[in-house]
């Protein structure tokens, strides 16, 4: 009977442990192939309006080492790494939705790369914003700002698949 017991409280602990890892993991999902990043994926853009380039703290970083904000100002502790002048070329690589599992904030993700006269650098940048509660329809949408690249904003709203 007492070996049943054990037997019954470790399984238990075992499912306990595996609801919580799931639960608690960040979710990285790859949404390079879905619009708009498919259209942004693998094509050298240009630079339209002044960026930063700088490191990111590591309680920040969700893929790179580094970031582009058009921020001037940056949060405190951040290294300025360089300014990204309009006119200077890069490409993203990737697009990806990353879900932190503490505050299950999603954030929609592009990486790429920025070919100027220095040596390469690769970056992360976080943009658009997910509308997921619903006051009236339609629901479960992405909008995108103006980004850095872009001349005029992009006004659609992009639905999530729910499939993925």
């Amino acid at each position: 009977m007492r070996r049943k017991l054990i037997a019954i409280v470790v399984v238990v602990l075992v499912a306990l442990a595996g609801i919580f890892y799931v639960a608690l993991k960040d979710t990285k999902q790859n949404v390079s192939a879905s619009e708009p990043y498919a259209s942004l994926i693998g094509k050298t853009l240009i630079v339209e309006r002044q960026a930063v380039l700088a490191r990111n703290l590591p309680q920040f970083k969700m893929f790179e080492d580094n970031f582009i904000s058009e921020e001037a100002n940056l949060y405190e502790g951040v290294e300025k790494i360089r300014t990204i002048k309009p006119g200077t070329s890069f490409a993203f690589t990737n697009a990806f939705h990353y879900r932190n599992a503490v505050s299950g904030v999603t954030h929609s993700v592009l990486i790429g790369k920025i070919m100027d006269q220095q040596s390469p650098v690769s970056f992360e940048y976080s943009w658009g914003s997910l509308h997921s509660i619903c006051i009236e329809e339609p629901c479960d949408y992405w909008t995108f700002p103006l980004g850095f690249w872009q001349r005029t904003p992009d006004d659609r709203k992009y639905m999530i698949n729910h499939d993925d």
